[in-house]
C-alpha cells in the first residue's frame, strides 16, 4: 500500500484539496525511489516523508527505522521549501496529533 492509503481516511480532504504535488511521485516513492535533483520532487519527497508518520487510525509513536531515517534525510536536507509545502506539512502535522 502506499502512503495516499495508509492515512487516515478521516482525513482524506486534506488529502484532497491541501497537496498540490503530482501523485505519481508519491507513488514513485512508495515503489522506493528517491527525488532527483529538481525542486519539485525533493518537495515532494519531503511531503511523502511527512505523511509517512502516519500510523493510520490506530495511531501511536512507534515508527519503523525505516521511516525515521527518511525524516532524518529530510530534516537534514536543503529543501526548497514554498509557503504553500509549509502549510501542506502543518496541516499534516495537526492531522496525524489528532
Amino acid at each position: 500500500m502506499g502512503v495516499l492509503d495508509d492515512f487516515p481516511r478521516s482525513h482524506n480532504y486534506m488529502i484532497d484539496h491541501h497537496l498540490r504535488m503530482p501523485r505519481d511521485l508519491f507513488a514513485r516513492y512508495d515503489a522506493g525511489g528517491r527525488p532527483g535533483a529538481d525542486e519539485a520532487g525533493r518537495r515532494a519527497y519531503g511531503i511523502w516523508a511527512q505523511l509517512r508518520l502516519s500510523l493510520g487510525d490506530t495511531g501511536g509513536h512507534a515508527h519503523p527505522e525505516e521511516v525515521r531515517r527518511v525524516v532524518r534525510e529530510v530534516a537534514g536536507g536543503d529543501i526548497p521549501w514554498t509557503v504553500e509545502d509549509t502549510r501542506a506539512l502543518w496541516d499534516i502535522a495537526d492531522t496525524l496529533s489528532s
